[in-house]
């Protein structure tokens, strides 16, 4: 993190864009995210902002960053996985019925007949 903070920096310092390291630090501390408010706000009101070096505010984030780890404060959040289920409708005499609506050859009327109870007999194992 410090190595391409220190790259920003850098490039915008050749491109005339001078930042206080004071500002640099207050810039770092409010992009932190909302679970480390209790670290930003202990750093904010027991340090001064305008002498703080940022090579230590980096080091206390690292350090923070490693208790909270070790010690299982991380909190995961999965994400909930979101079933979809389809109601099953069609029932053997219904695809009969429409096989027989089908104006359909009589010889591949026989293949769809056994298609279909080819599939009706796959989706009963699976269910298993």
């Amino acid at each position: 993190m410090y190595a391409r903070l220190n790259d920003i920096v850098t490039n915008l310092k050749g491109l005339g864009e001078v930042y206080p390291p004071q500002e640099v630090v207050r810039k770092v501390l409010r992009s932190l995210p909302n679970n480390w408010e209790a670290k930003k706000t202990t750093i904010e009101e027991f340090k001064d902002l305008n002498t703080f070096e940022l090579e230590d505010l980096i080091g206390k984030l690292m350090t923070y960053e490693i208790e909270v780890q070790v010690d299982g404060g991380v909190e995961v959040v999965e994400k909930k996985k979101k079933d979809v289920a389809f109601k099953a409708t069609t029932k053997r005499k219904t695809v009969m019925m429409r096989l027989a609506q089908w104006k359909v050859k009589a010889s591949w009327r026989k293949v769809l007949q056994i298609f279909v109870s080819w599939l009706k007999r796959i989706t009963t194992m699976m269910r298993r």
